[in-house]
């Protein structure tokens, strides 16, 4: 057999084994990732009832990400709402769609949604507010972030700045998209004034820049649980005290102060369980309900591309610490699920100064009206 003859049989066999293995190649696939999702608020049924727990479901994605359709598998108890709750949320989420070979594609995506009796971002630690508010001030400094208001007399500060994954999470982490570029970060937080032990709320909204191809875009995710998980625990170890996720259940806040409470401090309204006013007794407050920040929502950019404008209507529990729970859309004058979750997302960031009913903060049933009107 010559040498030439061998390097014949040679390319004819590597060819042959270039072919069998490009046929027999398993497909590459990248399964979607979740982009933006906006949490369900918790079913009036449910929170009635106080159900909680797991609900799981499965969404058929488009290829472009956005959520064709959802169908529940379980439910912790049926006819409570959770359903449509979880239909109602998941069919806003946005997600970096599958791949298939490099190509966007459409997939299935199996998730579970929890739901828990507990006030998301809020928690409750074993210390004074005053110590909590210095606290929280020394942390942001140590952040680098940008302090755009700081109000001592309500305890309330917003501060932002670029978001630095050294000092608190990875993109992978937070599940950012791949072809993210660059984020801002905005912290929202209250240390309640009127009532002993602490009880903090924070809340962050992200702003995330992102290419695709030659185009960027803006995107804003409300929520960030990771983040403010992080910034709890980090306060809590920081301080040196317990701290607890703050309940829902007013019975159960007002046991979580008495088991916290420092030995250096007393407050007799906090330790029981603070009263629902009605709109006549709200009328007659020693001190009456004050709104003491807030946050716009953001317009959906899908209804702003399609010139659609929207009033949304909440109806809300406003807690004795000033904070909103589970706000609901009661009035269903626009019917897209996108103005309700931006709308809902935003509320879950306003902060009051509650109402005063004999000598003690109290809750009270608030309504929130939230438009979207498109630049003239």
């Amino acid at each position: 057999m010559t040498a030439r003859f061998c390097r014949s049989v040679a390319v004819i066999a590597a060819v042959w084994l270039l072919t069998f293995v490009s046929a027999t190649a398993q497909p590459r696939v990248e399964p979607a990732r979740v982009l933006f999702a906006p949490q369900p608020a918790y079913p009036p049924q449910a929170w009635s009832a106080r159900v909680e727990g797991d609900v799981r479901f499965r969404a058929m994605l488009r290829a472009d990400g956005m959520v064709e359709s959802v169908e529940i598998l379980a439910v912790p108890e049926a006819n409570l709402g959770f359903e449509e709750a979880v239909k109602t949320a998941v069919s806003g989420w946005q997600f970096q769609p599958a791949t298939l070979n490099g190509v966007a594609t459409g997939s299935e995506y199996t998730g579970s949604l929890r739901f828990e009796l507990r006030l998301p971002g809020e928690a409750i630690l074993s210390a004074s507010s005053r110590r909590t508010w210095d606290a929280v001030l020394a942390m942001v400094r140590e952040l680098g972030l940008r302090v755009q208001r700081a109000d001592p007399l309500h305890q309330i500060l917003v501060a932002s700045g670029k978001y630095d994954p050294k000092k608190l999470l990875s993109s992978t982490e937070l599940k950012l998209p791949a072809s993210s570029i660059d984020g801002l970060i905005t912290l929202h937080v209250m240390v309640a004034r009127d009532l002993e032990p602490a009880r903090i709320a924070i809340g962050a909204e992200f702003d995330i820049l992102s290419a695709k191809g030659r185009q960027l875009r803006m995107i804003r995710r409300y929520g960030n649980d990771d983040i403010v998980s992080l910034l709890l625990s980090r306060l809590a170890a920081r301080m040196k005290v317990t701290m607890e996720p703050l309940s829902a259940n007013v019975e159960q806040r007002a046991q979580q102060a008495r088991a916290l409470m420092p030995p250096n401090l007393t407050d007799p309204c906090s330790v029981v369980p603070a009263k629902l006013l009605t709109r006549e007794e709200l009328s007659r407050a020693t001190r009456p309900l004050q709104r003491v920040s807030s946050v716009a929502a953001t317009y959906p950019s899908d209804q702003s591309a399609l010139r659609r404008e929207g009033t949304i209507f909440f109806a809300a529990e406003l807690t004795e610490h000033g904070t909103i729970v589970n706000p609901q859309n009661t009035i269903h004058a626009d019917d897209s699920g996108q103005f309700v979750l931006a709308a809902q997302m935003a509320a879950r960031l306003w902060r009051f100064r509650p109402p005063v009913n004999d000598a003690c903060p109290a809750r009270t049933l608030i309504n929130i009206t939230q438009r979207f009107v498109l630049p003239k």
